[in-house]
């Protein structure tokens, strides 16, 4: 769905929203101006239950909803600002005009007074080109903010030159169900800090939402994390078909089904990663990973992790394409869990002997018999730590 809006009245009971009121498709550039009405669990003002919605509103005050399952709450006001709309003449197409202050955004066929909606390009906000050789560069919040708003250009090379704190920010998803992101999301070792968000009937959950099997997140530390939705909700990315390596989470997460730290359901790669998240609440619960399907290697996970079932310290549950968990640990003693579907036990005693993991084949710092990349280092008296951990500490 897009470029649509709605406006009247609607009324129902279970799965109402202003503008579609239940379905897994994708929402983009839209609004609803309607006053909902509903007697059941899921309602709200854009969407009652299900699709991702992409730079799309709702009227809070019209609604009379403060809720929805997907898109941005506004005042009447802001719905009759020109500059709530950004990104919505992309590609130097005018579909939208506006009377400013006086009505609410019209499709240009419909012949209503008014003027275009501003046409933006996302490099009006970012430096760069958004290619391998000259990436769009990310120095600020506001800066990291507006990539969501040009789903065209998910496919893009970025890269983060300062730390960004989403404190209080109303964050935009990149990447959703439909739309994932395909680009490459370079941390630089920077953190991204405070993302926040707090919906049960939210689905698909992250600070990247979909990642495609192309789309690479790298070099990412994110801090403070606090989020709580229904399925596929991870810390990082609520759902990965792509490549994550050498980024770490910390915070809270929360969710009914397949929730992670860092991944919510897997279906590409982690590597070099690990979560101190605490993780709690539903099905299919891990520190990392929720639900797994492909390879986890080179990681850990050290927060806490509570759920209903098929709950992990490091990943949930699920069915992988090597079909073995192999030369991985966990501590008998923190966990309180003397069994696991994979893996070997120890005392924390022995996590903490670098012998345990020279025997496994692990490739520390100063041996050479188990590899020459130097993955691992050992701290005294702790648990092994990932080698690029000692340049952000």
């Amino acid at each position: 769905m897009i470029n649509c809006y709605s406006s009247g009245s609607i009324f129902g009971n279970e799965d109402v929203g202003g503008l579609a009121g239940f379905g897994t498709g994708l929402i983009v550039t839209s609004y609803s101006s309607a006053f909902v009405s509903g007697d059941g669990e899921y309602v709200g003002g854009l969407t009652g239950y299900g699709g991702p919605a992409v730079n799309s509103f709702w009227d809070i005050q019209a609604s009379g909803q403060t809720v929805t399952a997907g898109g941005r709450g506004r005042t009447t006001q802001q719905m009759m600002q020109a500059k709530t709309y950004v990104g919505w003449n992309g590609d130097g197409q005018v579909d939208w005009i506006i009377d400013e202050d006086k009505d609410y955004p019209r499709l240009a066929w419909e012949g209503k007074p008014g003027q275009p909606i501003p046409v933006y390009s996302l490099s009006d906000f970012l430096p760069g080109s958004g290619t391998e050789d000259d990436p769009y560069l990310i120095a600020t919040v506001e800066q990291f903010n507006s990539i969501g708003c040009f789903p065209s250009q998910w496919d893009k090379y970025y890269r983060l030159v300062a730390d960004v704190n989403l404190v209080g920010i109303e964050y935009t998803t990149i990447g959703v169900g439909g739309k994932a992101f395909s680009g490459v999301l370079d941390g630089n070792g920077h953190t991204i800090s405070n993302f926040t968000y707090q919906s049960n009937n939210s689905g698909v959950l992250g600070l990247v939402g979909v990642l495609d099997k192309n789309g690479v997140i790298k070099n990412i530390g994110l801090v403070d994390v606090l989020l709580r939705g229904y399925v596929d909700i991870g810390g990082l990315v609520g759902i990965n078909d792509g490549k994550v390596s050498n980024c770490y989470a910390s915070g809270t997460v929360s969710g009914d089904q397949y929730v992670g730290g860092l991944v919510g359901y897997n279906f590409g790669t982690v590597n070099n990663c690990h979560s101190s998240i605490s993780v709690s609440e539903g099905w299919y619960v891990g520190g990392l990973v929720g639900f797994n399907t492909n390879i986890v290697t080179n990681c850990y996970s050290s927060g806490s992790v509570s759920g209903f079932s098929y709950v992990g310290g490091l990943v949930g549950s699920g069915y992988s394409r090597i079909s073995v968990v192999q030369d991985s640990f966990w501590d008998i003693e923190t966990s309180r869990q003397s069994w696991s579907a994979g893996g070997k036990g120890m005392t924390t005693a022995q996590m903490q002997d670098i012998n345990t993991y020279l025997t496994a084949g692990w490739d520390f710092i100063g041996e050479t018999a188990n590899g020459v990349e130097d993955i691992w280092f050992m701290p005294a008296s702790d648990y092994p730590m990932l080698v690029w951990e000692k340049d952000n500490p």
